[in-house]
């Protein structure tokens, strides 16, 4: 804590004659008293609080999941739905796209409605795609799939369940041909 006030050590105030000495740094101290090796401890205490923090911050980062892949592409959606007769909930092989078609799909996590968003984020290849089909297969059998279109930041939203379902993600270059570049389980998480 900073007091104010007259300090006579240093050369400071004259007692007898009330004369400032405006020299060095002893009007500093003749002013502010500052009591060092107490916000020295302080200082050791609030840096040793930020880098547990920091490493904490750290740590969760590093174990997130993040669910980002290859492609799709954003426009109206059309939806169908159909029931599987034992539903295939094993994530499969993909394709390999050539690198002038990469195109970029993230597919984020469930929220906790159980919604899976699908959102095409571009690449070297988004001139040739014509358009990308998402789809999920649910926990209960159902299947979803929305169609979209290729432009850059175009997002779908695919109805899950509260329980582990599967998504799939196809893209058609303006060639004809459609790889699949994301198979992936989607799981629920709940807090806990």
């Amino acid at each position: 804590m900073l007091r104010w006030g007259y300090r006579s050590w240093k050369g400071g105030v004259n007692k007898n004659s009330r004369n400032l000495n405006l020299t060095g740094s002893s009007v500093f101290h003749n002013v502010f008293q500052v009591p060092t090796a107490r916000y020295t401890m302080q200082f050791r205490e609030f840096f040793a609080v930020v880098l547990v923090v920091t490493a904490l911050v750290f740590a969760a980062g590093c174990t997130g999941t993040q669910g980002s892949s290859s492609p799709s592409s954003g426009s109206p959606s059309t939806g169908t739905a159909s029931i599987a007769a034992g539903s295939n909930l094993v994530p499969g092989p993909t394709d390999a796209v050539p690198d002038a078609n990469q195109v970029t799909v993230d597919v984020g996590l469930k929220d906790y409605l159980g919604v899976v968003p699908v959102i095409f984020e571009g690449g070297n290849g988004l001139v040739h795609l014509k358009y990308g089909t998402a789809r999920i297969t649910r926990a209960d059998g159902q299947v979803i799939t929305q169609q979209f279109g290729n432009t850059k930041g175009s997002e779908t939203d695919l109805q899950g369940t509260k329980q582990t379902d599967r998504v799939e993600v196809w893209v058609t270059m303006d060639n004809g041909k459609t790889y699949k570049v994301i198979d992936r389980l989607a799981p629920y998480s709940t807090r806990g």
